[in-house]
Order: C-alpha cells, then structure tokens, then sequence
C-alpha cells in the first residue's frame, strides 16, 4: 500500500528576525529566501511496518512512579478527526497508541517489585497513552528498571539511576540599573520604577558525585498562594471564607551575558546572531564540564521581580503587590533526560528548522522507544528586598 503527503515547511519566527544587528530591509529579504515553503510528495510503504511499545516516564528521587505506555502507529491515522477521542474512556480503535493491557514490572537494583497499576488512558498531553502508577518511591543511587510486555508486542525495557542531588552553597546577590527595555507577555506589570532594576546572582554549587559527570537545568521562579473565596447565592464574595487554594508559579527570564558556562550552545550562539543580542530564557540546561574540581560559581542575573496584575485605575482598588523571594531550582538529571529534554529544546530547532535535516529520535528504551529518566532537585530561597516604589 503506498500513501501520498504534502510536507509544507512552516513555522513561526518572532518578530525581531525582521530587525536583525546588520540591518533591517536587509534581513528582511534574508528572512524571504530562507523562509519558502516547499512542497514535497513522498512515497511511504507501511505494509511490513511493525508497531512498538512506546514507554516514557521521569522517576523522582523519594516520589512515587508514574509512566505512560503507547505503542507506534502510522502517521496516516486520522484519529485526531475523530470527535470521540477525547473521552478517557475512548476505546483503541479511537485512539490508536492506548495499550492499557501492557503489564509494565519493576526492579530497583535488579530486585523486581512487583507490577504497576494501569490508572487510566489519558488524551491530556501529545503524547497521549496509557497511564500506569507505583507507590514505590526509589532513593538517590537506586537503578530503576521497568520491564513491559504486551500481547503482539516484542517486550521492551529501560532502566536509569537517580543521579545525585547538586548541592547549592551560597549565593551571592547585588543590585544594578540597566536601561535596556525588557518586556514579559506573561500578563503582568513591572512599575516603572521597577524597569531598570536587575538581580545579579553568584550561584556557588557542587557535583557531590566525583565520579561521574553530572547534567542539569536551572530555572528562577517566584511563587505564591491564590485562595478561592466563598460567593453566596447573592454574588457576594466573603473573604473571611476560602474554598480553595493552589500555588502560583511564575518564572523569571535568566540573564547569561555574564556567564560563559552556556556558550558552549553553539546553535543557540548562532540563533542570536540572526535574532538579537543577550537573548534569555527561562531555564538553562548544562554540564559541569568546565567545573573545576566539581565546583563552579554560576553568574546569572533576574529582571522583572517586582510586579502586579495590570488594573484599571478609577475602577478598581490598586492590586496586591508581588516580591516574593526568588527560588533558585537546580534538577540534576540522569543522562538519558538530559539528552531528551536538551535536544529537544534547543533554540535551533524551535525557529530555524527547514535549515537541518530530518533528525532521529533519542530513546533509551531497548526494543521499543521512548525515555525512561531520571532526576533529583535541590533548592535555594532567596529573599529579595520589599518594594516601596511606585505602582
């Protein structure tokens, strides 16, 4: 049997590659000869194509075990089509990767623990499946395998040790004024007396681990309680009443010009050449390659720490005003996830695809595909002075 497809090569690009540092009309026509679209027909036997068992899933070190289990299917399904796919009661024939009869097992430090426990089909993420759950709550150190066989199926396994936690000594913090005009989309209002104010952090952290190389992310986010309050049958609110509550996140866009750790993302250096200088992001991803004896001082900096949701003045009482401290989250993740989740989020890919070739995708699961990581999480409070500006 042989299917014909259109590939169309497009793709979003913020809008400052229309402004680049060599000049604007030119980068303008730049963007125009690299930005075409193409259209290609390609012929694809599926016949003697064999579906896989698809198994994903991160271990937290002291959390319980949660994976999702699929198996491979052919891109000519047209189940997002089909209106019923939403339900997590749909069936397999609805959505074509559920595997919910797969029976994954457990082993830490090639000890088996038992089986775990199919909790439901899921459709809430991309990569929909089949949801299975431990109670098992590995320790740093512990090997973690899960095995997983199914009826029509080669069985599949893969394995990760929890990596050792990176230790955060000190951290280092002044202030300073710059005038570069930064802007968050995130829904919220820096004062203007709050615009040229930066964060810069001395971060002194350690590999406690000398033996083996240690991969990680950094994000810097503050957090804080929204309650839910009682409205009666009338429309009144009663603030002395909550009904419920959750924890607000929002991440703060980290600064690296002072830092050379992460100029050994050569595609990203790149992607800044043709987009603008000191781009940030919000979570960072690195090795302690260039640590000196497992110990390195991070120099990052923070804007944007002091704000409030935007309101409108004559109508409304001023809002709360937010400068909860900054919390430094550092994940030490096992190799495996670091290769995944590097991959997957480099600059490069997200704008500039049509400039590689297709690429392979990373898996660690041995007969099938996927990633079966790992990863362990420190953090660091760091109380910032209370904000007496102006709204």
């Amino acid at each position: 049997m042989k299917f014909f497809f259109k590939i169309n090569n497009r793709f979003n690009v913020k809008k400052s590659i229309l402004n680049p540092p060599f000049g604007g009309w030119g980068g303008f026509f730049f963007f125009l000869i690299f930005v075409t679209s193409c259209i290609e027909t390609v012929d694809i036997d599926t016949k003697d194509v064999k579906p896989k068992i698809v198994l994903n899933g991160i271990i937290e070190a002291d959390s319980a075990i949660t994976v999702r289990i699929s198996k491979t299917y052919p891109f000519t399904n047209d189940f997002y089509e089909n209106h019923g796919r939403g339900s997590s009661e749909s069936t397999d024939t609805i959505v074509p990767n559920f595997l919910p009869q797969a029976k994954p097992v457990l082993y830490i430090n090639d000890v088996q623990q038992g089986e775990l426990n199919f909790v439901k089909n899921d459709t809430s993420f991309s990569s929909n499946g089949s949801v299975f759950h431990s109670e098992f709550r590995p320790k740093v150190g512990d090997k973690v395998k899960i095995e997983v066989s199914a009826s029509g199926f080669e069985t599949v396994w893969a394995e990760t040790v929890i990596p050792q936690p990176i230790q955060i000594h000190q951290v280092d913090t002044s202030t300073f004024i710059t005038k570069e005009n930064y802007g968050y989309v995130d829904g919220y209002v820096i004062p203007d007396d709050a615009k040229s104010l930066n964060m810069a952090l001395g971060i002194n952290i350690e590999n406690p681990n000398k033996e083996k190389e240690g991969f990680y992310s950094i994000e810097i986010y503050q957090e804080w309680m929204i309650y839910y309050y009682w409205i009666d049958e009338h429309g009144w609110m009663h603030p002395d009443i909550i009904t419920g509550s959750y924890m607000n996140k929002r991440n703060l866009e980290l600064n690296t010009s002072r830092e050379p750790l992460f100029s050994e993302n050569t595609e990203d250096q790149v992607l800044q050449f043709f987009l603008e200088d000191g781009h940030s992001k919000s979570k960072l991803y690195f090795t302690d390659k260039q640590f000196e004896n497992k110990r390195y001082k991070l120099n990052l900096s923070v804007w944007g720490y002091y704000f409030h949701q935007q309101y409108s003045s004559g109508y409304e009482i001023k809002p709360e005003f937010h400068d909860e401290p900054l919390i430094i989250s550092i994940l030490s993740m096992s190799p495996e996830m670091y290769r995944a989740s590097n991959n997957d989020y480099s600059e490069m890919d997200n704008y500039l695809q049509l400039f590689s070739e297709p690429e392979v995708t990373f898996t660690n699961v041995h007969n099938g595909v996927g990633v079966l990581g790992s990863c362990s999480s420190t953090k660091m409070k760091v109380v910032i002075p209370r904000y007496t500006g102006e709204y």
